[in-house]
């Protein structure tokens, strides 16, 4: 939440965000807390990953490394 509090100023979204994150997943008919990661098929993880898919790319671009993202996955390839 801190990394996405430094882009994102808005406070409604950021409670929107948390609470998308600390939902709970449903399992045999019951809904479980989690406390970590992003709930699988949620609208948020490409837009999450992006986050800190970005730190990483100017990671790799400070070292001289040419690479290429595909999508919005958390696939990079470097050449």
């Amino acid at each position: 939440m801190a990394k996405i509090a430094e882009r994102v100023g808005d406070k409604r979204m950021l409670k929107l965000i948390r609470t998308f994150l600390t939902a709970g997943v449903l399992e045999e008919g019951l809904v479980n807390p989690v406390d970590e990661g992003t709930p699988q098929g949620c609208p948020l993880s490409p837009v999450l990953s992006n986050i800190v898919l970005d730190e990483f790319d100017q990671e790799l671009e400070g070292r001289g490394l040419r690479f290429a993202r595909y999508a919005e996955i958390a696939t990079t390839v470097c050449l």
